[in-house]
């Protein structure tokens, strides 16, 4: 196969990819539900309000903290560490009238970003990047370890050359987003 024919081959897969990797969001819509127990609130993004029990609440989150405002002024504030433990205070007077604080900020999750998982997935994406740059800067190495070793007097094609630089660079990305996972 030629070089043309290679990228030709090559092109649509390339924004085939594109297009799917572009159609992927991992955030929800402006706004959405979350049910917590019995309640269900409606959590608006773009206004910063949560609204539930018949109060709305105006939230922000900064890193992996979360305060909630209430009608009256009052607040509460907790936040997530990275060992999945929290802590929070609440500057309110109790009353049966507002939701605690703890089952709003329960809602509100998955605004905040999750806590480390013990970086198995960032060991795995620095192992996917390290073979990457391998595919990337050496194409012809690692075709004679998965393939050459098999045949007698055999060099790749440039087909199978590009495709493995390709194909590390696939690796790269994939390696750097799972860092951030």
């Amino acid at each position: 196969m030629t070089k043309r024919g290679v990228c030709k081959c090559l092109v649509p897969l390339l924004l085939g990819l594109l297009l799917l990797l572009a159609g992927c969001s991992g955030e929800p819509a402006g706004t959405y539900e979350v049910t917590v127990g019995e309640n269900t609130f409606t959590v608006d993004r773009e206004a910063g309000t949560i609204s539930g029990g018949g109060q709305v609440c105006r939230y922000t989150v900064e890193g992996d903290e979360i305060r909630i405002t209430y009608p009256d002024g009052a607040s509460y504030f907790e936040a997530r560490h990275t060992n999945g433990s929290t802590a929070g205070w609440n500057d309110l007077y109790e009353s049966g009238s507002r939701v605690p604080g703890e089952v709003l900020t329960e809602a509100l999750a998955q605004e905040v970003p999750k806590a480390s998982g013990g970086g198995g997935m960032a060991l795995f994406g620095l192992l996917l990047i390290a073979l990457g740059i391998w595919n990337v800067a050496s194409p012809r190495s690692v075709w004679y370890l998965s393939y050459g070793w098999r045949y007698k007097d055999v060099e790749p094609s440039d087909a199978a050359l590009v495709l493995g630089r390709i194909g590390g660079g696939v690796g790269i990305v994939a390696g750097a987003a799972l860092l951030f996972l």
